[in-house]
């Protein structure tokens, strides 16, 4: 998450605040978990497709 934060020029706290609220908005709200399902499903074929190795699950728990 360092690296994330680094690549959008936030620290690693506000990283992690952004994906408990991503976490926490998918629990609560339909219509962002069906549009985070979907990227995350766009995310894991790319992977496929580009053979790169998945180190972790993008889905966090918050």
């Amino acid at each position: 998450m360092v690296e994330l934060g680094r690549l959008f020029q936030r620290s690693h706290a506000s990283v992690v605040h952004a994906l408990q609220t991503l976490e926490r908005n998918r629990q609560t709200q339909p219509r962002v978990a069906q549009e985070l399902n979907l990227l995350e499903e766009k995310l894991a074929q790319a992977k496929v497709r580009s053979g790169a190795r998945t180190s972790s699950n993008l889905r966090i728990d918050a």
